[in-house]
């Protein structure tokens, strides 16, 4: 991928998200804050390996 458009706004929001739908839960330690992957997250995480695997084992059908 030659750029990127991850900035820290759009990273708060995609953060956000993902804490309110259980996939991670935030700890603080003092002043940090550090965002922990939950149980539920596994279920994604693995349908999300099956999905990408799926879609880049495959050996194109052209040549570059």
């Amino acid at each position: 991928m030659p750029r990127c458009d991850l900035n820290s706004k759009t990273g708060q929001k995609h953060l956000g998200f993902l804490v309110n739908r259980g996939y991670l839960a935030i700890e603080k330690d003092g002043e940090r804050a550090r965002y922990v992957a939950t149980e539920r997250a596994a279920e994604y995480v693995a349908l999300f390996s099956r999905l990408y695997q799926r879609l880049f084992d495959a050996v194109p059908g052209f040549r570059l």
